[in-house]
């Protein structure tokens, strides 16, 4: 088991433990595929994430990692959401403007250089990781964008101390 997974799972209640699922760990192609389809480099800490496992989620699932592709579903996406997320999030919030008429005005440039690996509440907000300055936010912490805001907030955490202080939350019912 790896340092990132140590630090969750040491940091997770029982009850919440026995609903975790972490994905399979990929192999470096599937990580260089991601980073190919982003059109970036996956962050380091996010690349160490993904050497390990690919993808946290909790609930039933038989003991496997689901292929379920609802991304509130996931405290981390597997490799193969990271794309599907930042389309959605452009269509909403980019250029285009989904239900914002014309987006939020630098929307778009911005999710072009981050990488959010997790998204809440129907993708109204979302984690991410940068190393191009998105957001002014500097590299080695994980930020979040809420559309209610507008404007990151920046954690001021590494990747593991955010995910095992996350792993604390046992606000969500687990058992379904």
């Amino acid at each position: 088991m790896g340092r990132y997974r140590t630090a969750i799972e040491s940091r997770m209640p029982p009850e919440r433990r026995r609903w975790a699922r972490f994905g399979p760990p990929p192999i470096a192609e599937q990580i260089a595929a991601a980073s190919a389809a982003l059109e970036l480099p996956l962050p380091g800490p996010l690349r160490e994430l993904y050497a390990e496992f690919d993808g946290l989620w909790f609930g039933k699932s038989g003991g496997d990692v689901p292929e379920c592709a609802d991304l509130d579903q996931w405290d981390v996406l597997p490799l193969r959401l990271l794309p599907v997320a930042r389309k959605e999030l452009a269509h909403w919030y980019g250029p285009d403007g989904g239900s914002w008429g014309d987006g939020i005005e630098g929307f778009g440039e911005q999710l072009s250089r981050c990488v959010p690996f997790a998204v809440y509440e129907g993708i109204a907000a979302f984690s991410f990781m940068t190393d191009l300055g998105a957001w002014g936010i500097g590299p080695g912490t994980v930020s979040s964008w809420d559309h209610d805001g507008g404007t990151p907030h920046d954690y001021g955490e590494t990747l593991i101390e955010f995910l095992a202080e996350n792993a604390t939350n046992v606000s969500r019912d687990w058992s379904v």
